[in-house]
């Protein structure tokens, strides 16, 4: 009973700040808070790394799964209890609602170009996302985890993952760090290199497509702004090379592992080959127990 009700308390305390960060979001975005939206701050600096600002939609993807993740959290618990999944829910539940205040912080603080702030805040966040992703790796997930889960939060560190990126290099860039007396053009191409490695690792590790998404549609972003009119005019050649280069190799893994049945649509398939087996199994039993029957019968 004690159980119950503090999991009723983190269900509850869930639906409450992911509630509150929404409502936050959707107001700064329609009101523009301090006359400007999130993705319109790309447009405002220089900085070779940042995306264009339409790749910040990507925001509104994350939080409809992580909507998802609520919904069948706070409705489908018996379903979770029943598959004895609850401690894993409760640990994710618990990290979810520290990163979404660290979410709520990070906005206000990015929206009215509190850079340092926005530093911690966002630190704070992928800590938390961190937690949560590298706890999931460790269960095995049937359909509805991996479906409400695993995909979700995927799609969630990803996105932080590169929002902290884009966010230390304009921590960096406000604070005039000379970059040691190295062209900025080179440390983005370090940047990239570095984001693709670790995005790499991630993929191939985890089996992980929904990460790669992620990065992929970041580096799109990236690419769109360099080639455009309004952005860098495809000045920086090499940057430009070396992205698409990591969108080629990125885009081969995702659809490697969603392809080949060897990610999340592996254990999906698997659950349902097993099901289809049960179910021939349990129809060829009938069978032979309708044909002994049968044969009970001519037989008297």
């Amino acid at each position: 009973m004690k159980k119950k009700g503090i999991c009723l308390g983190i269900r509850v305390l869930v639906a409450v700040v992911f509630g509150l960060m929404l409502g936050i979001r959707i107001f700064t975005n329609f009101f523009k808070t301090n006359g400007i939206s999130l993705g319109g701050i790309s447009n405002l600096n220089s900085n070779l790394f940042l995306p264009t600002s339409f790749t910040f939609l990507f925001w509104e993807v994350v939080n409809f799964a992580l909507f998802a993740f609520v919904i069948y959290f706070l409705f489908a618990y018996r379903t979770i209890e029943e598959n004895k999944k609850e401690d894993l829910y409760i640990y994710v539940a618990i990290g979810f609602a520290f990163s979404e205040i660290a979410n709520i912080a990070w906005i206000f603080s990015w929206y009215y170009g509190l850079i340092l702030l926005s530093m911690i805040c966002i630190g704070i966040l992928l800590l938390c996302v961190c937690f949560i992703d590298l706890r999931i790796r460790k269960e095995e997930l049937d359909t509805e985890d991996i479906i409400f889960l695993r995909v979700p939060f995927s799609l969630y560190s990803g996105w932080i993952m590169f929002i902290a990126f884009v966010n230390a290099t304009l921590f960096m860039q406000n604070f005039l760090w000379d970059g040691f007396g190295v062209t900025n053009d080179f440390w983005t191409i370090l940047l990239i290199c570095f984001t693709a490695i670790f995005t790499l690792i991630t993929i191939i590790s985890g089996r992980d497509p929904a990460y790669g998404i992620v990065i992929l549609w970041a580096f799109i972003g990236i690419l769109i702004k360099h080639i455009s009119l309004n952005g860098f005019k495809g000045f920086y050649s090499d940057i430009i090379v070396e992205v698409i280069v990591c969108m080629c190799i990125f885009t081969i893994l995702i659809l490697y592992y969603l392809l080949s049945g060897n990610s999340y649509t592996k254990r999906i398939t698997e659950e349902f080959e097993e099901e289809d087996e049960e179910t021939f199994d349990f129809l060829k039993h009938q069978e032979d127990i309708d044909e002994e029957d049968s044969i009970k019968h001519w037989v008297k």
